[in-house]
């Protein structure tokens, strides 16, 4: 199953949360944090981790996270950072776009363009990050249409978030065969997602996708010296 990370600042000293909670940051996508008083910060967050695919729960009283030009330049590859509110809300910065996310509402923000996150009160969001590779060019490149707050009530969103969900809060450690299949599957589910929102029949092709899937599994296993052209086509 998934590889399961989890920090909490429960336990920790107010005056060393803030370089505790950075650290924390750096697993679920860099972000940089600043609470609006440390002495009162409390947060936590679980993150199941498939070979691409990160999925999480966080939960953090009033604070702000920047996706900042600097760690931008720092990264290796864009991705994307799917956001669902659970409990709270956040105000959203990308470029142009302004925008409250309420309880119910998920929004995507590239991690090729800076962004911030804000939070006046007490939150919890899932959190779901999908690398460019796994996502056909031409839809990625289309995700600034999306920049704004979307209802999860939609059957794509509730099949993604209800599978997120279940795979950060009742998975437990360890190696398993299944996770190839859980991240085939969750990719599909992200593509659904991102194609239902920007009203478009098909944005990618079954066979684009395939492709796709292709590249990727060879990316993954291409120091394995057991990799066979009978084992890419199961």
């Amino acid at each position: 199953m998934p590889t399961i990370y989890e920090m909490s600042t429960a336990h920790v000293d107010p005056r060393h949360r803030a370089a505790f909670w950075q650290d924390s940051a750096r697993a679920v996508g860099g972000m940089m944090p600043r609470a609006v008083d440390w002495n009162r910060f409390d947060a936590s967050v679980r993150l199941a981790m498939l070979d691409q695919l990160k999925f999480g729960r966080i939960t953090a009283s009033a604070h702000e996270a920047s996706w900042t030009r600097d760690l931008l330049a720092r990264g290796d590859d864009a991705f994307l950072r799917i956001l669902l509110q659970c409990k709270g809300s956040s105000k959203i910065e990308q470029g142009e776009a302004r925008f409250l996310l309420r309880p119910g509402e998920w929004t995507v923000l590239s991690a090729a363009r800076p962004h911030l996150i804000r939070s006046d009160e007490d939150v919890e969001e899932m959190l779901l990050m999908v690398p460019r590779a796994a996502i056909v060019p031409r839809l990625f490149d289309a995700i600034h249409k999306l920049g704004r707050a979307h209802s999860a009530s939609g059957n794509a969103a509730r099949l993604l978030f209800s599978f997120a969900r279940t795979l950060v809060e009742e998975t437990t450690p360890g190696a398993s065969s299944l996770d190839e299949h859980l991240e085939g599957a969750a990719l599909e589910l992200v593509r659904a997602l991102l194609d239902e929102s920007l009203g478009q029949e098909k944005v990618s092709t079954s066979k684009e996708i395939r492709v796709e899937r292709i590249n990727a599994y060879i990316d993954r296993h291409l120091c394995d010296p057991d990799l066979s052209v009978e084992r890419i086509a199961r």
